[in-house]
C-alpha cells in the first residue's frame, strides 16, 4: 500500500524568502530539497517524498500543497517511474494532464521518467511516455519546464539500476538550480 504524506509542512512565507519551491516526488526526490535549499537560500524549499508511490499518489494533494503559490513560485514533480510496469501510457498521461490543469497558478517543472536499468525491457515504454511528456510541454498553453532525468547515463544510477546515485542527484540539482535562478 502506498503511504500518505502529511500536509503540515506547507510552504512558509517569510522576509528572507523571495519564492517557494514545492517538490512532490517518489524516491527519486529523496535529499533533493536539502541540496537545492543550500544552493538557493532565498527560495523556501518544501519536499514531500513518497517512496514507491505511483504518480497519482505523489500528486494527489497538489491542491492543498500549492494553493498559496503564485507565478513567482515553482512546483517540481518527480514521479511516474513506479507506474511503468502496471499502468498504461494513456492512463499516466491523463494523470499528468490533470496535474497541469491544477497547477496553472504557478510554475510547473515536470521531470521526465528515469530509465529502468533494473528492467531494461521497460525502456521502450518509458521512452514513449517521455516523448508524450515532451509533446505535452511543447504544445501546452501553460509554461511548463521539463527536468530531463531520462537523459542521465547509466553511470548516474545505483548498481541495481532503479535509483539515481548521488552523482545524478547533484546533476539533477544543478539543472534545477539553473532553472530556478533564471
Amino acid at each position: 500500500d502506498e503511504e500518505r504524506f502529511t500536509t503540515n509542512q506547507r510552504p512558509k512565507s517569510g522576509k528572507n524568502y523571495t519564492s517557494n519551491l514545492v517538490i512532490l516526488a517518489d524516491s527519486h526526490g529523496r535529499d533533493l530539497s536539502t541540496m537545492v535549499q543550500q544552493k538557493i537560500p532565498k527560495t523556501n524549499v518544501s519536499a514531500f517524498v513518497r517512496s514507491g508511490a505511483r504518480f497519482r499518489c505523489v500528486t494527489e494533494e497538489v491542491d492543498k500543497l500549492t494553493d498559496e503559490l503564485t507565478k513567482k513560485d515553482h512546483i517540481l514533480v518527480i514521479a511516474g517511474t513506479n507506474n511503468v510496469e502496471s499502468t498504461g501510457i494513456k492512463h499516466l498521461i491523463s494523470e499528468v494532464k490533470q496535474l497541469i490543469n491544477k497547477t496553472t497558478h504557478t510554475n510547473l517543472i515536470l521531470a521526465t521518467l528515469t530509465m529502468r536499468h533494473d528492467h531494461p525491457e521497460l525502456d521502450a515504454k518509458i521512452t514513449r511516455i517521455n516523448t508524450e511528456l515532451q509533446n505535452i510541454v511543447s504544445t501546452s498553453k501553460t509554461k511548463i519546464q521539463l527536468l530531463p532525468l531520462h537523459e542521465l547515463p547509466r553511470h548516474y544510477y545505483t548498481g541495481h539500476g532503479l535509483h539515481l546515485n548521488k552523482k545524478a542527484s547533484l546533476e539533477g540539482h544543478a539543472i534545477l538550480t539553473m532553472w530556478m535562478k533564471s
